[in-house]
């Protein structure tokens, strides 16, 4: 382990065969884990449309989101909303009603993520890079603050879509952030099984994997100029999960 931190980068972790042994399983593990992310994303968007009554089936909503979630990878994140929203509007939901539906993905997502972020950061060690700026009373009011915003955009929604108020389905939306909350767990757990998988990280690390993983993923999200945030997400990465993990290995 000593060899590794010394190492200057990551040709010398593998001349010297620190990554010539790889577990197998728990990359298995970790793969399983953003497979199950992936669909709870598709079941959150069936559930915002079902909310806020674009007349879709379960089925219906989820294939959309995960056949338009392929073009997330074409230059320019906003491909997988125009997918998305092309592909309800085939179906005859109105041009008002998906704008707003994927504004509300977009925003419970964020929401969703951020708010477990601040959980986690209220736990964690201060040895991370971004730990130690942030207090514990900061976290906590972040985290109150991305909830709020959730709270006010569904309340938004009946006037937005100039609607009657029980025409969206509050219970409903407040499922699709759940659902996304769980969805951001599962790719925290994908995030330390597979650093663990290469390097000796402790339990005691999970709190830093899930702020680096949720962080760096928004940070994807907002550079829309980066396909799939590619680069941008993996390098951001890296960096919050040094004091956990090598700078070398963590690319």
């Amino acid at each position: 382990i000593r060899d590794v931190e010394r190492s200057r980068g990551l040709g010398d972790v593998y001349k010297r065969q620190h990554l010539s042994w790889v577990d197998v399983r728990l990359l298995a593990l970790g793969e399983l884990s953003i497979l199950a992310a992936i669909l709870l994303g598709a079941v959150m968007w069936s559930a915002i449309q079902r909310a806020m009554g674009l007349g879709f089936s379960w089925q219906e909503g989820m294939a959309t989101h995960l056949v338009s979630g392929i073009t997330k990878y074409i230059p320019g994140y906003a491909w997988q909303y125009l997918s998305k929203g092309y592909l309800s509007r085939k179906q005859g939901a109105p041009v008002r009603n998906v704008v707003l539906a994927m504004m509300t993905e977009l925003v419970l997502l964020l929401a969703g993520g951020v708010a477990l972020a601040a959980l986690w950061g209220t736990l964690a060690d201060r040895r991370g890079p971004f730990l130690q700026w942030v207090p514990h009373w900061a976290w906590l009011l972040i985290g109150v603050l991305s909830l709020f915003i959730a709270l006010v955009w569904n309340c938004s929604l009946p006037a937005l879509l100039r609607q009657k108020r029980e025409s969206v389905t509050q219970a409903g939306l407040w499922f699709a952030l759940w659902i996304g909350v769980v969805g951001w767990f599962l790719f925290s757990i994908a995030a330390w099984v597979m650093s663990r998988s290469l390097y000796p990280v402790p339990l005691t690390a999970f709190p830093q994997h899930a702020i680096a993983l949720i962080v760096s993923a928004i940070a994807g999200i907002l550079v829309i100029v980066v396909p799939g945030g590619l680069g941008v997400r993996e390098v951001t990465l890296a960096w919050l999960l040094k004091g956990e993990l090598p700078i070398a290995v963590g690319v």
